[in-house]
């Protein structure tokens, strides 16, 4: 992967593949199932920290720590004291995407052209969430590893290797619309930054390279950057494609 040529647009997920026959929404949860944590992590803090020195090292401000754990004055620590650090947005950097042709017209909610075709066929296991204490910024598809991802729109890859800590392989596609889709988890990607993909192309195959625990698709809709639930710009049944 080289990411100077396109590391700014994350694409991954609405997608073709689909529930065989006419199956309707897939179930909330699957049992036993342990969603991966891209939301934060735990700092325990030693002698002589100081909550300006931890915030450089995360990177986030002392203002959002302090507020994440309650602090009313960051400058008391005790040795030992654990520390949630929310994680700044792994995807952040698709803020320098360029913009695209495609406009919604004012006054209405973003949508693509056409509904996204669903990448994988699978009950959805973990829905899109915004809560500010675990935010889940796609929705989880589990699927048999080994099973063909498909691209839910045409367009250009601007990554496929390795993704942020947590997302394992990744392919994420820029669309011509203002659109990307983020496919994560991958056991295999199938296509190189550059390519150029069509609507129901194969492009990975599902894994468990992430920290999830079982395999399954983590798929991802991005507006300018802004995470999209995935479940309001798919098909209500899942159609192959």
């Amino acid at each position: 992967m080289r990411p100077h040529r396109g590391v700014w647009l994350l694409a991954a997920t609405i997608a073709s593949l689909a529930l065989v026959g006419c199956a309707l929404w897939p179930p909330r949860w699957a049992p036993r199932y342990r969603r991966p944590v891209h939301y934060e992590r735990i700092h325990v803090v030693r002698k002589g920290e100081a909550l300006s020195t931890i915030a450089q090292r995360y990177g986030v401000s002392v203002e959002t720590i302090a507020r994440r754990n309650g602090l009313k004055d960051p400058d008391r620590l005790s040795v030992g004291q654990r520390l949630r650090i929310p994680r700044r947005d792994a995807l952040a950097f698709l803020q320098r995407a360029p913009r695209a042709r495609y406009r919604p017209k004012p006054n209405r909610p973003a949508r693509p052209p056409k509904p996204f075709l669903w990448p994988v066929r699978g009950p959805v296991i973990a829905r899109f969430s915004e809560d500010a204490m675990e935010p889940h910024k796609g929705i989880d598809i589990a699927a048999r590893a080994g099973t063909p991802v498909h691209a839910a729109e045409g367009g250009k890859v601007l990554f496929s290797s390795a993704g942020p800590e947590g997302y394992g392989k990744m392919v994420i596609i820029q669309h011509r619309t203002h659109f990307v889709t983020v496919y994560a988890n991958n056991l295999v990607n199938l296509v190189r930054v550059g390519d150029q993909v069509v609507r129901g192309q194969k492009i990975a195959y599902v894994g468990n390279s992430g920290n999830g625990t079982q395999s399954h698709l983590h798929f991802e809709v991005r507006y300018e950057n802004d995470p999209r639930d995935p479940l309001k710009v798919l098909p209500l049944k899942v159609l192959p494609p």
